[in-house]
């Protein structure tokens, strides 16, 4: 992938063509107890854990309209994912907050609360 103002990285694809990973996690192999700026350049590798970096993920999402898709699964083998149609992460001097999220659908409001033994979420019910 080439982002302005970076060297071309590799990106690994998920669930096919268009989808690129953020983050996985897996196996505990990698150590995601990080520095500030290993958070920002990021860490591990594509083939097994890793994060791809703050700063690639800024500039991802600066640049174009992004969907983003969250898969999670528990311990016991439980999975759920979140699905919003467009999201946006703020720059270094804005400490990478979340600038803009919506168009949430999915599963995993309901694994959360599950999880975490809470109720679960007024409108969410199955």
């Amino acid at each position: 992938m080439k982002l302005r103002g970076m060297t071309p990285f590799d990106g690994p694809c998920a669930s096919g063509p268009g989808w690129i990973l953020v983050q996985r996690r897996f196996d505990g192999s990698v150590d995601f107890n990080r520095t500030w700026n290993e958070y920002k350049e990021g860490f591990g590798n594509i083939q097994g854990e890793f994060f791809m970096g703050l700063d690639r993920l800024h500039l991802m999402t600066s640049s174009a309209q992004h969907e983003l898709c969250i898969r999670i699964a528990d311990f016991d083998g439980d999975s759920a994912y979140a699905h919003y149609t467009h999201f946006e992460i703020g720059n270094e001097e804005e400490s990478y907050e979340l600038k803009y999220i919506e168009g949430y659908s999915g599963t995993a409001v309901l694994l959360m609360a599950h999880t975490m033994n809470m109720a679960t979420p007024p409108g969410t019910e199955e």
